[in-house]
């Protein structure tokens, strides 16, 4: 049985506290879906400059082409690999930990109700 009646808003304030974290994680994560789908089709996207730099090795190694294509070949897509690959990477560098986030944020609300209080009870004393 609860003592005090600060122990109610207490354990309201933590299940709020979870709910309120996991309905801002799922809309976040609705709301940034089409991130990761860029992000994956960059990843196709890349393998297929990286299967034709694979495919004209082959070539040049069984003969089939001279050193000279295969640099002017190489070059070309080599130039899109690196063209995706710093797409990639801004995706990767964008990534943020929304439960730290929300965590830190939650933390800061809960403190405001104190810091109210604080004031309240200074105002009284001038």
């Amino acid at each position: 049985m609860l003592e005090q009646p600060g122990e109610m808003l207490g354990i309201f304030k933590t299940e709020m506290t979870d709910l309120f974290k996991i309905v801002l994680t799922e809309v976040w994560y609705d709301q940034t879906n089409y991130l990761q789908d860029d992000r994956r089709q960059l990843l196709l996207q890349i393998k297929e400059p990286e299967g034709k730099i694979y495919y004209i090795r082959d070539l040049l190694s069984s003969k089939q082409i001279d050193s000279a294509d295969f640099r002017e070949m190489k070059t070309e897509y080599s130039a899109k690999l690196e063209k995706l690959e710093a797409k990639l990477s801004a995706y990767n560098c964008n990534h943020v930990d929304i439960k730290d986030l929300l965590d830190q944020g939650i933390s800061n609300l809960l403190k405001l109700d104190n810091l109210c209080e604080t004031a309240r009870q200074e105002k009284r004393n001038n």
